[in-house]
């Protein structure tokens, strides 16, 4: 086997990438709401600013954390996997955003719950799939 092959990635398995995919979400999440926090509470900068920093922020960490954690997936260029992710995330936002809305308002959820749920489904039944089958796919 030449030394070409055996650094060549290999996919890693579908649970292992799942629960780390999870894990990574729940980071960024956590970076996207602590720059929020940071910025809004700390340094007074407009809430709707904050938020979008602290959104870019825990994007550019998911993106990595993905990456090179989650899906080890290095091979393919990154500018690739970058414009591969931003489509998949504006779908994701897309959804989260309609989902939440069709939730509230066709079964009457209270909002935060409605968003909790609409995430988590997204997550795991839209993201996770997207991310490991085309985001992050092995190339030959």
């Amino acid at each position: 086997m030449s030394n070409e092959s055996t650094h060549k990635n290999q996919q890693i398995a579908f649970f292992t990438s799942l629960w780390r995919s999870q894990a990574t979400a729940i980071m960024a999440t956590a970076a996207d709401f602590s720059v929020y926090f940071v910025l809004f509470h700390f340094i007074s900068t407009y809430y709707v600013t904050s938020s979008g920093i602290g959104a870019f922020c825990g994007a550019t960490l998911s993106f990595f954390l993905s990456r090179h954690w989650a899906f080890k997936s290095t091979e393919d260029r990154v500018r690739n996997q970058m414009i591969r992710y931003s489509c998949a995330s504006g779908l994701s936002l897309f959804l989260n955003v309609y989902g939440i809305y069709f939730v509230v308002e066709t079964f009457g959820i209270e909002e935060t719950i409605a968003k909790v749920l609409t995430s988590i489904s997204i997550g795991l039944f839209i993201n996770f799939p997207i991310f490991r089958c085309w985001v992050f796919r092995d190339r030959e």
